[in-house]
């Protein structure tokens, strides 16, 4: 790169793209109404007329003028698409009209999903009975159906319900993953549990001819991987692979090949794409040279490329790829040359156009930045060692083209993850190779499954080739120092990163100091800003009650240790630990953590000054070999019988167990606020609340307003 300006005039996307993304953040972080949307634009183009009035040697002496009306009008673009994605928006929304009790018709529009004690099923509200007349409405919803003797309700059934909606929540822990804001921006905001008793069946209504075919053709797909694939695991991972379908996965196996750095093996992405793209690049060669059988090239590998993405779930790594290759083979067809970078810019314009809020996506940052990193950095890493070995070669080219995919992709990662795989390198020396014999041999397996035998026989060797995958995952995740600690990584750290790196890569390509010590210094912050976290945190103090389903669990933070009690599951069980605890300890550079005492029947903690007392009999003792902490967390004795006042305490946390009265409650401590942990019911909790009301005690309800945080 001689020059930077000529290389960004070649990328018009890359400037477009930047203002419409600016457009849909301004509307998600500031919401403007329509009027105001709808005034901006007709501002934008009365100035860009009477910009075209003017004399022309004007106008290229003030073109910067041009430009700006143009990215504002992009801006307003933007943020008038996120206005009209958002279903609330829309007059015929759901829950502008919804009282509880009314029947809803519904009719479910995916495949039921199973769940350890229910059915999940997205369903499209069609219509609501108001005044006994049914009125058309509009929303999406998640309906969990008990799993009894009744089986799940196919896509295309309709059914009536009167039950009553429930939002969408999340457990709101600190630094947890945000579920109902996830749902949000699927346009997803209530749902419902039902039991056979609380719907009626209306009749099964044909879905569109082309959501039929996609579904049975992921279901043959999915029924003959079992078919020839005996192993569940293998046979889940093989799914992942080919469709992108993870329902089906091991979540421990899935946290491994994370903590290995190769799940975007098992994450459908545009890798897959590429390696059918690169298939039928080699079978239809022979039809590139003539002219007149050209456009049958076209046609195949844009039905193949589309069709698998369909199949795939048209998630966004991949419907990203299947953008950009489409553009390659029609630019191809037409003899134009494309340049990569526009045609990247392109394809996230498009995404973002259809569904503007899959710029939240994860995959969808992910993929663009392992893309555009191998895009910068693939050839100039590729080239600082030549091998003539062709093994060596090879070995080297997979290596750089890892470590190019990773150098964007890197903050995104920390960001999302707060780990780093520190052996990737190794693991996709191995992983990717393995996974593209699997990915082809599994085609193979799919086209011949009318042939029983070849079928069975590629089938086997999919499931050596992932099994091996397994094995090499399984071996790096136990090597020492596999993946670096919780790493705390804000917004500010993300874009001051990535601006660094590129601000590095700039001074390299044009030999520009300026590049070097802006870069720097931009990284320098990252680290300055990371030490400033960690030096706060070692004053802090926090007292905190988690929401976790059906259990107990507080958490006594000084510093940067952490002294857990409650139940023992919290402990025993990875899953839930990994998946409220470690983000709030992660967020709050908590780096220690220890079980604060042996649980009585109502302990009082006494902790920086605060007296907290937990009534619960749902706690367990701490086991002979778990390590007991009283310091700086301290237990007073059990509380006696009577009903005298034990002592004046800060924070009284209820649990499921505890019978008492609230008001008997108060007799026995003098308190100032109530919560109510998550082991509890909302039933109970309404009662509890009315008698709070009545006492004017302050109270929190984990389970309906999130964790309990108090900063002491």
């Amino acid at each position: 790169m001689d020059n930077l300006l000529p290389a960004l005039r070649q990328i018009p996307f890359g400037r477009i793209l930047l203002a419409f993304i600016a457009g849909i953040l301004l509307q998600n972080y500031c919401p403007c109404p329509a009027r105001l949307l709808l005034a901006g634009a007709i501002l934008l183009s009365v100035i860009w007329a009477a910009w075209l009035l003017l004399p022309v040697g004007f106008q290229y002496r003030f073109r910067w003028v041009q430009g700006i009306v143009l990215s504002g009008m992009l801006v307003v673009t933007g943020a008038a698409g996120v206005w009209l994605q958002s279903i609330r928006n829309h007059p015929a929304w759901l829950g502008h009209t919804y009282q509880q009790g009314m029947p809803l018709l519904m009719q479910v529009t995916e495949p039921p999903v199973s769940r350890p004690a229910s059915w999940r099923v997205m369903a499209q509200v069609q219509a609501m009975q108001i005044n006994g007349q049914w009125m058309p409405v509009t929303a999406k919803l998640l309906l969990y159906f008990q799993k009894d003797t009744v089986p799940p309700p196919v896509p295309g059934t309709q059914l009536i319900s009167s039950k009553a909606l429930q939002g969408v929540s999340s457990f709101n822990n600190p630094g947890g993953f945000n579920y109902a804001a996830y749902c949000a921006r699927q346009h997803i905001f209530h749902q419902a549990y039902l039991r056979t008793k609380d719907y009626q069946l209306v009749g099964v209504q044909a879905l569109p001819a082309y959501q039929r075919i996609l579904a049975n053709a992921r279901q043959a797909v999915l029924d003959n991987i079992h078919r020839y694939i005996a192993d569940k695991q293998l046979a889940g991972v093989a799914a992942a692979l080919l469709i992108g379908y993870r329902d089906e996965l091991d979540r421990e196996l899935l946290t491994d090949y994370a903590a290995a750095g190769v799940v975007h093996v098992i994450a459908i992405s545009g890798m897959h794409l590429a390696m059918i793209y690169g298939l039928l690049c080699v079978v239809l060669k022979r039809l590139k040279p003539h002219r007149q059988l050209r456009w049958v090239h076209v046609i195949i590998t844009l039905l193949v490329l589309w069709l698998f993405t369909g199949l795939a779930g048209a998630v966004p790594s991949i419907t990203r790829s299947a953008v950009m290759f489409s553009v390659i083979v029609l630019g191809q067809a037409f003899y134009k040359r494309h340049n990569a970078f526009n045609n990247l810019a392109a394809s996230a314009f498009l995404l973002l156009v259809h569904h503007p809020f899959c710029l939240w996506d994860i995959g969808f940052q992910l993929s663009y930045a392992a893309v555009a990193g191998v895009m910068l950095f693939y050839q100039p890493l590729y080239q600082c060692m030549i091998w003539q070995n062709r093994m060596l070669d090879y070995i080297w080219q997979l290596t750089a083209l890892t470590l190019a995919a990773q150098v964007l992709a890197l903050p995104v990662v920390l960001y999302h993850f707060h780990q780093f795989p520190v052996f990737f390198v190794l693991s996709n020396l191995f992983i990717v190779p393995l996974s593209g014999i699997a990915l082809y041999a599994a085609m193979v397996m799919l086209a011949v499954y009318w042939w029983p035998w070849l079928a069975a026989l590629t089938g086997k060797l999919v499931a050596w080739c992932i099994a091996a995958m397994n094995v090499v995952v399984k071996q790096v995740v136990v090597m020492p120092a596999a993946t670096t600690g919780a790493v705390a990584f804000n917004d500010w750290q993300v874009a001051l990163m990535i601006a660094g790196i590129l601000s590095i890569c700039y001074s390299v390509w044009l030999r520009k100091k300026a590049g070097w010590m802006a870069g720097a210094g931009m990284l320098a912050a990252v680290l300055v800003i990371d030490g400033i976290g960690l030096w706060q945190s070692r004053s802090q103090k926090r007292f905190v009650v988690y929401n976790i389903p059906s259990a107990t669990a507080l958490d006594f933070i000084t510093g940067t240790r952490s002294y857990l009690a409650g139940d023992a599951v919290v402990w025993q069980n990875r899953e839930l630990y990994t998946r409220h605890i470690v983000p709030a300890h992660t967020c709050w550079r908590v780096g220690g953590c220890a079980r604060a005492a042996a649980l009585s029947a109502i302990p009082v903690f006494t902790f920086a000054g605060k007296k907290i007392a937990l009534v619960t009999t749902a706690l367990v003792p701490t086991a002979a070999n778990a390590r007991v902490v009283t310091a700086p967390v301290s237990t007073v004795a059990n509380a006696p019988a009577a009903k005298a006042r034990l002592a004046a305490v800060d924070v009284l946390v209820l649990g499921n167990e505890a019978g008492a009265q609230v008001a008997e409650l108060t007799q026995l401590f003098g308190c100032n606020q109530v919560v109510f942990d998550s082991s509890n019911p909302v039933w109970k909790i309404e009662k509890w609340k009315k008698a709070c009301n009545g006492l004017h005690l302050r109270f929190h309800s984990v389970p309906q307003d999130g964790a309990f945080v108090m900063e002491l």
